[in-house]
C-alpha cells in the first residue's frame, strides 16, 4: 500500500511540475507580447515625434549587413534599428526606448547598441528616442577611446635640464664676478728695497 502512495505522489509531483512549467510560458509569452505592444505603441508616437521635430523618416526597421573578424573568420551579422531620418541635411539612425532603464543612455545595452549603430549605419548621428520623457536625445561617441591620450612624459627629464640650466647660470656668474674683481682689484704696493 505504501508504494501506492508513493506513486502516487510521484506521479502527482511531475503533474505539478509539468503544470508550472506550463504556467510560466505561459506567463513569459504574456510579458513578452505585452513588451512587444508597448514597443510597436513607442516606435508609432517616435515617429510622430520625429515628424513634429522636424525629421524626415527615410527608412523604417532599416536594416544593414555588417560583421566581425573573430580570429581569422569572418562572421556576418545584420543590424536593424528602428528608423533612419533626415534633417537640416544630417542623416540619423533612431532607435525606440520604452521603460525605465533601456532609455538610460548609460545603461549597458543601450550604449552598446547605440554605438554598433553609430559604426554600422553612414549617418551623421544616432538619435535615442526617449519615449517615457517624450523626448528625442542625440548622441555622440568619440572616434578614439576616451582614455587614449598621448602617453605623458615624465617631468624628470625636463626638471633636470631646468637643474642643470640653473647651477651653469649661477656658475657662470661667479665666475664672471670672480674674474671682474680680479682685475678690478689694485695691483699690491710691492715695498721698496731698502740699501
Amino acid at each position: 500500500m505504501s508504494v501506492v502512495y508513493l506513486l502516487l505522489a510521484a506521479g502527482l509531483l511531475v503533474i505539478g511540475a509539468y503544470a508550472a512549467l506550463k504556467v510560466q510560458r505561459w506567463s513569459d509569452q504574456r510579458r513578452m507580447r505585452a513588451r512587444f505592444r508597448k514597443g510597436r505603441v513607442g516606435e508609432a508616437s517616435a515617429l510622430a515625434l520625429l515628424e513634429r521635430e522636424g525629421f524626415e523618416i527615410l527608412d523604417d526597421q532599416a536594416t544593414r549587413e555588417s560583421g566581425l573578424w573573430v580570429d581569422d573568420q569572418w562572421v556576418a551579422v545584420t543590424v536593424r534599428a528602428d528608423y533612419l531620418a533626415q534633417r537640416a541635411g544630417e542623416r540619423f539612425v533612431v532607435e525606440v526606448k520604452t521603460g525605465q532603464s533601456a532609455p538610460n543612455p548609460a545603461s549597458r545595452a543601450t550604449r552598446r547598441q547605440l554605438l554598433e549603430y553609430s559604426l554600422v549605419y553612414d549617418v551623421d548621428g544616432v538619435i535615442l528616442a526617449d519615449m517615457e520623457a517624450e523626448r528625442l536625445v542625440r548622441i555622440r561617441f568619440p572616434r578614439a577611446a576616451p582614455n587614449a591620450r598621448p602617453p605623458r612624459r615624465s617631468s624628470l627629464p625636463y626638471a633636470l635640464l631646468a637643474g642643470t640650466l640653473a647651477a651653469g647660470l649661477l656658475i657662470g656668474v661667479f665666475l664672471g664676478v670672480r674674474a671682474t674683481n680680479d682685475r678690478q682689484a689694485p695691483a699690491a704696493a710691492v715695498p721698496a728695497e731698502s740699501p
